[in-house]
């Protein structure tokens, strides 16, 4: 479903009296509510070159390797960093002075990175738009826009029970995305209840 389909199906829900800026608003909204509300795999996204790394759509890092494999550890820009410190890349770090996310390898060297991130989509602005998310998820999407509709014109009571509705309805597609890997299921679960023992 394009931006001009999903405005036609917010016009049919009752907000037929929204401009179409209006109804991009709340769709973009909706869009965003149901990017962050987890990692999605149509989302993530791998980048590779020379550090310093300029990403400008990440919106989390998930790993960093160097180019012979070697995985590098975050740290936080706060630290107390030696910055003419040089030597084996073993960490990065995300500096977003220049405005865009780039990803610093620390201490300073040449490494080519390879990152796995996730990354933020395009805003929604032309008719033909399309989001990332999976054509058959495309109502919920929609819900999640009318949420902030309702809330638009004050009508608390039904944002809230179809919020609710939506979260449960995400909640399921986590678990659905989250168990993708069943082989060995059984005995991955033993191990992860197995580690306060």
């Amino acid at each position: 479903m394009n931006l001009t389909q999903a405005q036609a199906e917010m016009q049919a829900r009752g907000f037929d009296y929204l401009d179409s800026s209006r109804l991009t608003n709340f769709l973009n909204r909706g869009l965003t509510d149901f990017e962050d509300f987890w990692r999605w795999p149509w989302l993530t996204k791998t980048a590779t070159g020379a550090a310093p790394l300029t990403i400008a759509d990440l919106k989390f890092v998930l790993k960093v390797y160097d180019a012979i494999g070697n995985e590098l550890f975050g740290m936080s820009d706060a630290e107390d960093l030696d910055y003419t410190l040089t030597g084996t890349p073993t960490s990065w770090w995300i500096d977003e002075t220049s405005g865009s996310p780039v990803l610093t390898a620390y201490p300073v060297g040449a490494a080519t990175l390879s990152v796995r991130y996730v990354a933020e989509s395009t805003p929604l602005a032309g008719g033909n738009d399309t989001p990332l998310i999976p054509s058959r998820y495309h109502n919920l999407w929609i819900d999640l826009a009318v949420v902030h509709a309702y809330r638009d014109r004050d009508n608390f009571a039904a944002a809230g029970q179809l919020a609710a509705t939506a979260t449960r309805d995400l909640w399921t597609l986590v678990e659905r995305y989250d168990s993708r890997n069943r082989m060995n299921s059984l005995a991955q679960r033993v191990r992860a209840g197995s580690e306060d023992w």
